[in-house]
């Protein structure tokens, strides 16, 4: 039996309230990773406000998204495609050759 996990007692801030940290000179610095802040959040003027007034943005992401508009630091975000025979993995799409599983019957006759 899986042994069960605590939840963290200390509660984690929502988008807006985030954003409202940044505009209020608590957040200076942010680091996005698959998310699209510029455009998820409900009021997105202001979002894009505090995402231009952060001393340090870093995005990492498959798409250049409105939010990687506005970081100093843009990283190519992980992705996974499956071919016929291979997987392209990673950052630098290199093949990885596969097998597809072939399963017999094992019947005695």
């Amino acid at each position: 039996m899986p042994r069960q996990r605590s939840r963290d007692p200390v509660k984690g801030l929502t988008l807006v309230e985030i954003m409202n940290g940044v505009q209020n000179s608590k957040i200076n610095a942010m680091y996005v990773q698959g998310e699209n802040q510029a455009m998820s959040d409900p009021d997105q003027v202001h979002a894009r406000k505090a995402l231009a007034s952060l001393d340090h943005l870093v995005v990492q992401s498959i798409f250049l998204t409105k939010t990687a508009w506005f970081a100093g630091v843009i990283l190519p975000g992980p992705r996974m495609d499956r071919g016929k025979d291979h997987l392209l993995c990673g950052l630098c799409d290199r093949k990885w050759l596969g097998q597809t599983a072939a399963y017999r019957s094992c019947s005695a006759g």
